[in-house]
């Protein structure tokens, strides 16, 4: 499953809600927490998402849980 602020989200609703928090700051850092055992193909779909939106600054890191 896939979260944003902890709040389960379907990827094709990923590039609008972070269109809108940088329009609200255009600053923000994304952090893409991926699980070890997370589908590849969803992580690349959430991966092309944030380019859709123009997140230029993403960060990825292994989540533990």
């Amino acid at each position: 499953f896939i979260t944003l602020n902890r709040k389960a989200i379907e990827i094709n609703h990923i590039k609008q809600s972070i269109e809108d928090k940088i329009l609200s700051n255009p600053k923000l850092v994304v952090v893409l927490k991926i699980h070890p055992d997370a589908d590849y193909g969803k992580m690349v779909a959430c991966l092309d998402e944030l380019r859709l939106a123009n997140a230029n600054k993403v960060s990825l890191k292994t989540a533990s849980e």
